[in-house]
């Protein structure tokens, strides 16, 4: 099993890549679907503490008692939930990377499609693994799928609006990113025949790692100048806050501002004033910290051993200074763990 920061995010790639060249119909759609092997890539590049679709399973499998060899087909079908779920997000908020651009968004619709679908259930017929266990994790997965796509339904839904509640919100973020990442850390204790219960917490934590990581990402796209969900009129948690708690003619002025944001940096920037006047970055970061510390209690419950147990505590760790986790993280997640 991986020990060090990324260990198992580079192989379950390189794995992914072969196997999408060997299921592709044509040369041409072997083209196609590479493209979003890329995207991971690139993306991995990024990410010192390599990508939670590859390392959440493959540590959760190991921490939960699970032996070699490292189960990179299970890497790989997360992979392909999390990069198909990235490129249909990408369509829908009209965000899609320049590699696109000789293709346009209804092949990259098409790509998504197949890395959420067909793949990441073939992926899964390479485990080595006992039936009833394949047949588990497939049931994860389908149960997964049902709830990302409710959530993402419901984000897409608020757009614009201003009736959405805390609750909604609340529920979207869960259901969204949630349940994307409770699978990767069930389908890890699934795969290492943890007892129900166990099992249970592993999912629990991924799910509230997964909502931590939502509701962090989209304080800093609101944030950032470069962000893009005002320019899409995104109801983020933030924005829903500040609609809760101001009153007129305040109220009025922010849903103006939102209206003209999607065209206008100047009234992007009006927004991003309200929102810090408000406190409605501050309480985005609260929310965040919320879960992750119920990321932390069900890691706890769940009972992680060995090397990987440090990069699963890394992982919270990480979310909780606003950074990646790194290496140093980990060495001082294991002291804090074991004195």
């Amino acid at each position: 099993m991986p020990t060090r920061i990324g260990g198992a995010t580079a192989a379950a790639l390189d794995w992914l890549d072969d196997f999408v060249r060997c299921r592709a119909a044509t040369p041409e759609h072997a083209r196609l679907l590479g493209l979003v092997v890329d995207e991971g890539r690139h993306q991995a590049a990024a990410l010192p503490l390599g990508m939670p679709p590859a390392e959440i399973p493959v540590a959760v499998y190991g921490a939960a008692g699970g032996w070699d060899p490292l189960p990179l087909p299970l890497a790989a079908a997360c992979l392909c939930v999390y990069l198909g779920a990235d490129v249909l997000d990408n369509v829908v908020d009209r965000e899609l990377p320049d590699r696109w651009a000789d293709h346009g968004p209804n092949q990259a619709l098409l790509a998504g499609v197949t890395f959420l679908t067909p793949l990441a259930a073939a992926c899964l017929t390479e485990l080595d693994a006992p039936p009833a266990t394949r047949l588990a994790i497939h049931d994860a997965l389908t149960d997964a799928l049902l709830a990302m796509s409710a959530g993402q339904a419901a984000d897409v839904a608020f757009e614009g609006r201003d009736d959405v509640t805390l609750a909604d919100c609340e529920a979207m973020v869960l259901a969204k990113s949630g349940a994307e990442w409770a699978l990767f850390a069930r389908a890890g204790a699934l795969l290492a025949g943890t007892p129900e219960a166990v099992c249970d917490a592993y999912t629990n934590f991924g799910r509230e790692l997964g909502a931590t990581a939502q509701l962090t990402s989209d304080c800093a796209d609101l944030g950032d100048e470069a962000g893009r969900d005002l320019a899409t009129g995104k109801r983020t948690l933030p924005i829903v806050y500040a609609l809760a708690t101001l009153t007129e003619p305040t109220r009025g002025d922010l849903l103006g501002h939102l209206a003209a944001a999607r065209e206008c940096e100047a009234h992007r920037e009006a927004v991003r004033r309200l929102l810090r006047e408000t406190g409605a970055f501050y309480y985005g970061a609260l929310a965040a910290e919320v879960h992750r510390q119920q990321a932390l209690a069900a890691l706890r419950s769940a009972a992680p051993v060995g090397p990987t147990a440090d990069l699963l505590y890394a992982l919270v760790e990480g979310f909780a200074i606003g950074r990646p986790a790194t290496a140093p993280d980990v060495q001082r997640a294991a002291r804090d763990r074991h004195g």
